[in-house]
């Protein structure tokens, strides 16, 4: 694999996992409003069906909302890493067996993905329509837009483009495991 395709799966990974995002539980149900400066996005958390017309507070809608809020604060600490360049700083938020199927439609891995970071320049990722879907009590699923200006080398990536993690619990910590970005139009 050349450098500029492990620079490519780095730069859509960063990119598509910056959240600037604090979560905000919204009246009538488990679902989360997160916004941020001029740039709104919505996050979902779906964590089981609410019959009532009063918010859900049972203890696994307020561990949805934690867990939502936990995976957004973890992905927010992405692009501020990548713009050092802090390679050591991915490799502890992803497990060791972390695959990531880039734009290009290739899976890369951990050790492939760190290859090419420096050749990512991210200048700017909004996303939203953000879904939080736990999975159990060790995994959840986070899928979301995204409108990203990054380049990798002297190319320019899809601007927008559609994501989706996983991330798993080990121990006390949650783990990037998978991510995976499309383009859209």
């Amino acid at each position: 694999m050349n450098a500029y395709r492990t620079a490519m799966c780095i730069g859509v990974v960063i990119a598509t996992l910056a959240l600037g995002l604090s979560a905000k539980e919204r009246a009538g149900g488990s679902n989360v409003q997160a916004g941020r400066g001029d740039n709104s996005a919505s996050m979902s958390v779906r964590s089981g069906n609410s019959t009532s017309e009063s918010p859900d507070t049972s203890p696994r809608t307020r561990n949805s909302d934690a867990l939502a809020a936990t995976l957004l604060a973890k992905e927010k600490s992405l692009p501020e890493a990548e713009k050092r360049k802090d390679a050591d700083f991915f490799r502890s938020i992803t497990t060791p067996d972390f695959l990531a199927v880039a734009l290009d439609g290739k899976v890369y891995t951990r050790d492939e993905m760190l290859t090419g970071i420096n050749e990512v320049t991210l200048q700017d990722f909004n996303m939203y329509d953000a879904q939080v879907l736990p999975l159990n009590e060790s995994a959840a699923v986070v899928t979301y837009n995204a409108i990203v200006r990054m380049n990798v080398g002297a190319e320019e990536l899809p601007r927008y483009q559609h994501l989706s993690s996983v991330w798993v619990k080990q121990g006390n910590d949650w783990k990037l495991k998978f991510q995976q970005a499309t383009a859209t139009q």
